[in-house]
């Protein structure tokens, strides 16, 4: 990141980060009546339209091919590339207001009065992102693709990945009594790409730097608030690929090459920091790299086994070649990294078919739920800070 557009982007951040590090207070009663955006007469985990909402998505959205630069093998999302610096979590003085107290269940928006972007507080050490589900364009703001200052930038939005996160927060409510943290961009990928640093991500634009600022900050708050908590939080970033393969893509920063590697080479290993390297399990040896790639308690293995075909996983554990496929970008890299030791997770790309119908978007969503249950029950356990969560067993 450019050292203008650093010092530019903390003078926004501080008072948001400062909060964070202080810890946010979670009630993890339900939400005062009126605080949600969603009307009342919209179902909960149903996506309700955002005040002065773009265009209308079509339901060719899902099935579109994805424009995305992706194609083939030369085409794969390149960790180190295009995840950017990460660790932008510098944290400021403190704020005479102190620290904001965040409900579980309420929600919370930017400072933009337009709900840019939506926060819906959570109750567990879960923090949920979906960066490129938008559909607001306002036109005030100049589009990423007709600004000289990013000459080549992908705006492909990743539809229903939003519905996919609220329904995951049901889910978890409803299964297991707690709720993950949820942070959903409104706004539109072609105005910022709240999944790219932010000279990318906003073309120098200083009200999409403000929105791609607060967006990061209330990721930070939510993971800094559970960090104090529970002492580790699992985070995920949702996403939606228009891939002809009907699988799900588990993103956790190796390229294509070197899980067919992995899965093909057993002496082969990654000069790569996987998104889990800071599992506790893992960085301590107790868990391998395979085991948690394709092996039989592998996230990827869990949602095979819950009707989401994935890679990689024990059916499916690499890529092959010329097969195109997302590794994690900036928010993956940047939340999973050596500056959050304490949080550890992955990028989820949805395939069109998971979320093709409302019955299929509320069946993946449950679907997610349990395989992250799964995952944690097997590998974490019991997150143990100033309070403690026991992970309950995965419901069949």
């Amino acid at each position: 990141m450019r050292s203008g557009a650093r010092r530019e982007v903390l003078v926004w951040l501080l008072p948001i980060l400062a909060a964070a590090c202080g810890g946010a207070a979670l009630d993890p009663s339900p939400a005062p009546p009126g605080s949600s955006s969603v009307p009342p007469d919209v179902p909960p985990g149903v996506d309700a339209a955002p005040k002065d909402a773009g265009p209308t998505p079509s339901t060719a959205d899902a099935a579109t091919p994805d424009a995305r630069v992706d194609a083939a093998e030369g085409g794969e999302r390149d960790a180190e590339a295009d995840a950017g610096p990460p660790g932008d979590a510098d944290a400021g003085a403190a704020s005479d207001a102190g620290p904001p107290t965040y409900l579980s269940g309420q929600s919370y928006f930017d400072t933009s009065g337009n709900q840019w972007l939506e926060y819906i507080a959570g109750d567990l050490p879960i923090v949920l992102s979906v960066p490129h589900d938008g559909a607001m364009e306002p036109a005030s703001v100049v589009d990423r693709a007709a600004n000289p200052a990013c000459p080549t930038i992908t705006t492909v939005r990743d539809t229903n990945a939003a519905t996919l996160g609220r329904l995951m927060q049901a889910a978890f409510v409803a299964r297991y009594g707690g709720r993950p943290h949820l942070v959903v961009a409104n706004i539109s990928r072609k105005k910022v790409d709240l999944n790219r640093e932010i000279d990318e991500a906003t073309c120098g634009e200083p009200r999409m730097q403000q929105v791609w600022a607060e967006m990061h900050g209330f990721i930070e708050a939510a993971v800094a608030a559970e960090v104090a908590r529970f002492g580790n939080v699992f985070y995920m970033d949702i996403h939606a690929h228009g891939h002809a393969l009907e699988r799900m893509e588990l993103g956790y920063l190796f390229s294509g090459g070197a899980l067919r590697s992995f899965a093909t080479n057993p002496a082969f290993t990654s000069a790569t920091s996987p998104s889990f390297a800071n599992l506790p399990r893992y960085r301590d040896g107790l868990v391998s790299t395979r085991e948690l790639l394709t092996g039989a308690s592998a996230f990827g293995t869990r949602l095979s086994e819950r009707g989401l075909p994935s890679v990689p996983s024990q059916p499916d554990p690499a890529p092959l070649l010329g097969e195109s496929y997302f590794n994690g970008g900036y928010n993956t890299e940047r939340y999973t990294s050596a500056a959050h030791p304490a949080t550890f997770g992955w990028q989820v790309e949805t395939n069109p078919a998971s979320r093709a119908s409302a019955a299929q978007r509320s069946a993946t969503a449950t679907a997610l739920a349990d395989g992250v249950v799964a995952f944690l029950f097997e590998h974490h356990g019991t997150f143990t800070g100033a309070s403690t969560w026991r992970v309950p067993p995965p419901l069949p």
